[in-house]
């Protein structure tokens, strides 16, 4: 059940992602890992970056994506008191 709720949120956040036209023009590419807590009604409650992507303004989107993802789908019954803390890679990548 974990995984499916963890890939479910997975793709709900990338509807979120946005890629900063600055880092995009510069040719900024990385995946910021982002560590968030979700409460059992779906808010999540705090984001942060777990491991940097080397830029600023990626790991700003990062953040940025998980704000406004909030709130998310439900965490399932398995985590402790309904709160799930999840560790999500956020990868930016041009197109070749």
């Amino acid at each position: 059940m974990r995984a499916s709720y963890e890939a479910q949120l997975v793709a709900w956040l990338g509807r979120y992602k946005r890629y900063p036209s600055r880092a995009r023009r510069l040719g900024e590419e990385g995946t910021a890992i982002v560590r968030f807590e979700v409460a059992p009604d779906g808010r999540v409650l705090r984001a942060t970056i777990h491991k940097s992507s080397g830029f600023d303004s990626l790991d700003d989107a990062a953040l940025r994506m998980v704000e406004r993802a909030s709130p998310v789908p439900k965490p399932p019954p398995g985590y402790a008191a309904g709160t799930a803390v999840l560790t999500v890679p956020v990868g930016f990548k041009l197109r070749d």
